[in-house]
């Protein structure tokens, strides 16, 4: 049984094509905080759409129930519910789109596939979804890298830092 958590609105159609291309596995849930109401109507696919949820600590249950985050993202930076994600536990499939692929190591916190492949997009989730032993490694290797780099307190370094560089720079 896989349960894979899909963000707001997954109604892109590399999300729902790479869904009927995994949907003859019929053990699949998918999970998409946000949308209430909201289903595709894949056969083979479970669909949960919980509406939007106001509590973090909601969130972050939903987060640690599910097997693997599903973000194909087309154009993102830094996209927060990816740092959700990771410091879930959870490993994130995605494509190489903006600054995604510095959050998400391939093959060590989830898997990158090229821009809009989603051959490779579906490769990765059943991969993951069929490795276990995988799945929560890379987990924990995600956890590890969310407390490493993204905590407030490194965040607020990270501003501090840039802001005394700048001012060094205009008082040059």
């Amino acid at each position: 049984h896989g349960t894979l958590l899909a963000p707001l609105r997954p109604r892109g159609q590399f999300l729902l094509d790479a869904l009927r291309r995994i949907s003859h596995r019929k053990d699949i849930v998918v999970v998409s905080i946000g949308d209430k109401d909201y289903d595709p109507g894949i056969e083979g696919i479970e669909w949960i759409s919980t509406g939007h949820i106001f509590d973090e600590s909601e969130v972050a249950r939903w987060y640690s129930a599910a097997d693997l985050f599903l973000y194909p993202s087309l154009a993102d930076n830094c996209p927060l519910a990816v740092i959700e994600a990771l410091a879930c536990e959870l490993p994130v499939m995605t494509f190489r789109t903006g600054g995604i692929p510095e959050l998400v190591r391939h093959m060590e916190t989830g898997y990158v596939a090229d821009y809009k492949d989603t051959g490779q997009f579906v490769k990765g989730i059943e991969l993951f979804l069929d490795d276990r032993e995988l799945r929560e490694a890379a987990g924990r290797e995600a956890r590890k890298e969310v407390e490493k780099s993204f905590t407030l307190e490194k965040m607020a370094e990270a501003y501090l830092e840039l802001y005394y560089e700048v001012i060094e720079r205009r008082s040059n």
